[in-house]
């Protein structure tokens, strides 16, 4: 795949070559990306701690009793064993 970039792009990469923590243009897109994607996962985990909130907000709680999690873990063994698959919002 072949990129091409603005002036002010290729300056800011080769500013990064220069200071000598990447050896070249693509080693700076490839950690370009990887902070876009970390960035995207910190977004989603914000809009998920916002959905929290306002759960708890309106007071749609559950008490942390052993209670609770005793039937959780209940659930997610008898789960395991039916071979259903766990949701990701589970898992830890």
């Amino acid at each position: 795949m072949n990129v091409v970039v603005v002036h002010l792009s290729e300056r800011l990469i080769q500013q990064k070559i220069e200071t000598g923590a990447y050896p070249d243009a693509p080693a700076v897109v490839r950690a370009a990306l990887r902070v876009l994607d970390e960035r995207d996962g910190l977004d989603a985990s914000r809009a998920e701690t916002r959905l929290r909130l306002d759960d708890m907000t309106r007071g749609d709680v559950v008490d942390f009793t052993s209670e609770p999690m005793d039937r959780l873990v209940r659930e997610s063994e008898q789960n395991s064993r039916d071979g259903k698959p766990v949701r990701d919002t589970i898992k830890p």
